[in-house]
């Protein structure tokens, strides 16, 4: 039957007459007025699902049942000078060769993956340098001297909450 609880969501039975499975709705009022419904997850054969989903600073999130962390985000660097020889073949600049972007507050537990891609008008590379549960640091460097305009890295992190 259908019931409202103490946090005010309101709860409908709903029976799914092909396959004659039951689920829970749950109602509730978004911040905006209109009403949203959300399934009862744990009376759906759903192995994992979204638990809170969010934005903080660059970083888009979400947190997953399983205990799975997701974050991604962009950097905008606008023109910037790769002119340095670092190596051979590689150039970039000292501020560019190690930047460091902090993650959202308690979202990792672990981080087991990070990657990182840069958009730019020129040939210029990025990658991730070292990343642990509170900062992900990239570089950016190209295989010639340039200043590539417009350029933004582009980050992904994963790893665990829970």
């Amino acid at each position: 039957s259908d019931y409202t609880d103490s946090s005010n969501y309101t709860y409908l039975n709903v029976r799914d007459a092909a396959s004659s499975n039951s689920y829970s709705l749950r109602l509730g009022i978004c911040t905006d007025g209109t009403i949203a419904s959300y399934p009862v997850l744990s009376t759906l054969l759903c192995k994992d699902y979204v638990v809170e989903r969010g934005t903080s600073g660059i970083w888009t999130y979400r947190k997953w049942y399983s205990g799975i962390a997701e974050c991604w985000g962009q950097v905008s660097l606008g023109d910037i000078s790769l002119t340095t020889n670092m190596t051979t073949g590689v150039c970039s600049n000292s501020t560019y060769a190690a930047k460091s972007v902090t993650l959202p507050s308690g979202l990792f537990t672990s981080v087991k993956y990070a990657n990182s891609n840069v958009k730019s008008n020129g040939y210029t590379s990025t990658q991730v340098s070292s990343y642990d549960t509170e900062n992900i640091t990239y570089r950016v460097w190209s295989s010639y001297s340039c200043t590539p305009t417009s350029v933004v890295v582009m980050l992904e992190v994963k790893g665990t909450w829970k």
